[in-house]
């Protein structure tokens, strides 16, 4: 039972790889690679809890899980996919800042970006953004 080996891929942090952090990468961003290789049990040092980024976002900052948005092409020095969701703002979504999701078209928006506090964001319990609510005026008319 000590040779035991098993294969792992690996995961790098946006520090580790070509690219470098960027401004948008949040502090627990992980990139699943391409990478892997055959590793003894015995060598594992404990667990690593890994979410998709929609369901980072909606674990409300747990500080010991990390999220993935990319792979990462080892060899290549390469992101998949090349771009991301961004807010109204233009700027790429951070989990690391405070974000809403619009219950109508699924969008995430920083909460500085449509003038929302913290304390405002927790009392809601439905929000729709600006954009969903002009489409779809009549809906939201008393």
């Amino acid at each position: 039972m000590k040779n035991v080996k098993i294969r792992a891929r690996w995961y790098y942090w946006p520090e580790d790889v070509s690219l470098g952090r960027r401004f948008f990468h949040g502090f627990r961003k992980l990139f699943l690679s391409d990478h892997s290789g055959d590793h003894y049990v015995k060598c594992i040092d404990g667990k690593c809890n890994v979410h998709t980024f929609d369901e980072f976002q909606e674990l409300n900052l747990v500080m010991d899980d990390n999220y993935l948005r990319f792979q990462y092409l080892h060899a290549e020095g390469k992101l998949i996919p090349e771009s991301v969701e961004v807010c109204i703002c233009e700027t790429p979504l951070n989990p690391d800042l405070r974000m809403i999701r619009c219950d109508g078209c699924q969008d995430w928006f920083h909460l500085y970006c449509i003038d929302l506090s913290l304390g405002e964001s927790t009392r809601i319990s439905h929000y729709y953004c600006g954009s969903y609510r002009r489409k779809f005026n009549k809906k939201f008319i008393n």
